[in-house]
């Protein structure tokens, strides 16, 4: 944009891009993952944003898989807790 439109294109074309981007990361992909995760999106983008800050760009990619896993995890081992519950309490 700078070669063929001058400054004033190219520093529009940049705000373009980094708006665009910005937009897909914290608006489109937390729905995208959270509804095939089965996480809230709030959570999918929080957990994302905590884990870039602390681990980078692994923790970017592992953030939203690894909290999907935690929490199906807990919700399995509360409905065993609740079934073993349910058949010593009969």
């Amino acid at each position: 944009a700078y070669g063929s439109g001058g400054l004033g294109v190219a520093i529009a074309m940049l705000a373009i891009v980094l708006l665009a981007n910005n937009t897909i990361q914290n608006l489109i992909e937390p729905f995208a993952f959270g509804s095939r995760l089965h996480l809230h999106p709030l959570a999918v983008l929080l957990t994302v944003t905590t884990a870039t800050m602390l681990f980078g760009v692994m923790g970017a990619i592992l953030a939203a898989p690894l909290t999907s896993a935690a929490v199906n995890g807990y919700q399995q081992l509360r409905t065993r807790e609740a079934g073993v519950r349910g058949a010593s309490g009969s």
